[in-house]
């Protein structure tokens, strides 16, 4: 039973790796690439051929991995990006990221022919007993990788903006783009904060305070009276009353990091310079105050 147990944890390892990589594709682009399998494949196929042909193992296994990940790249900007560009709601990319695996699948075939081929032995020549059962290095090192990596995701996820910003993207690509696009021009608001026309006034930034319960894992607020304090900090007061910050109220003095920023805006001359999260959000209002709050940008 416990031989049946390990070999069940490490061969479950395994396959929750394969449904991770889909996971995270998914978690990105909300696609799923049914080639997945297939660039696991290439991989696979590439190590076995250059350690036959006398590559160390170890360093063929790096040039498989490298050799997948290129043709994963390759697979987005042939298969799906033209897609989602076209009609982002469709299924299309179903029959696309399917037709790619198959061409893998036929390439293979034609490469290497009917005849299977065995991974080069890595740890297979000592075990691990456990009581009446064993298990190769090799099982427990694919159990361990999967604890690692899995672990570093969460973290990647949840503690980084690079982890907020794809589960932005997963929810919102819409809204994900104009918060990156806000980022990028955060330069711009800093220096007419610092040296501001005498038309400009107001200056304003959006932050997002985290809420564990939220899919998107916080709630963005804008915050007014702004300022820089040392280390790096912000300070400012929430504009509105937060929704999901249990004894915060709209007034109140937070700090903030500038990683936590997800847009900002200023007026100039009665206009709202910056605000690229507020464009998206146009379509859901009702179309007179759309247009009302649209006429005072000064970029539309």
């Amino acid at each position: 039973m416990l031989q049946v147990l390990l070999s069940g944890i490490s061969s479950g390892a395994i396959y929750g790796l394969m449904a991770m990589a889909f996971a995270v594709v998914y978690y990105v682009t909300r696609v799923i690439n049914f080639a997945t399998g297939q660039l696991l494949m290439v991989s696979i196929m590439a190590t076995v051929t250059l350690s036959s042909a006398g590559v160390p193992v170890g360093f063929a296994i790096l040039i498989g991995l490298a050799m997948s990940t290129c043709a994963g790249v390759l697979i987005y900007f042939i298969a799906v990006r033209p897609v989602l560009r076209f009609n982002r709601f469709s299924f299309a990319w179903l029959v696309s990221t399917l037709g790619i695996a198959i061409a893998l699948e036929s390439a293979a075939a034609a490469i290497f022919g009917p005849t299977s081929r065995g991974f080069p032995a890595l740890l297979y020549r000592k075990n691990v007993h456990i009581g009446n059962a064993s298990v190769t290095w090799q099982e427990v090192l694919a159990v361990g990788v999967a604890l690692v990596v899995v672990t570093v995701f969460e973290i990647v996820r949840r503690r980084t903006l690079f982890g907020r910003v794809g589960i932005a993207i997963s929810s919102d690509p819409e809204m994900a783009a104009a918060i990156t696009k806000a980022r990028a021009t955060l330069p711009a608001f800093w220096a007419s904060y610092e040296a501001p026309k005498a038309s400009e006034e107001g200056h304003s930034l959006k932050v997002r305070f985290p809420v564990p319960a939220r899919r998107n894992g916080g709630e963005h607020i804008w915050m007014a009276e702004v300022k820089k304090l040392p280390g790096g900090r912000y300070s400012g007061r929430f504009a509105n009353q937060p929704r999901d910050l249990p004894g915060k109220r709209a007034g109140d003095l937070v700090q903030f990091a500038e990683a936590d920023i997800s847009d900002w805006m200023f007026m100039r001359g009665g206009k709202i310079v910056g605000g690229e999260t507020i464009r998206p959000m146009l379509r859901h209002m009702p179309k007179a105050d759309a247009d009302a709050l649209r006429a005072r940008l000064e970029t539309p």
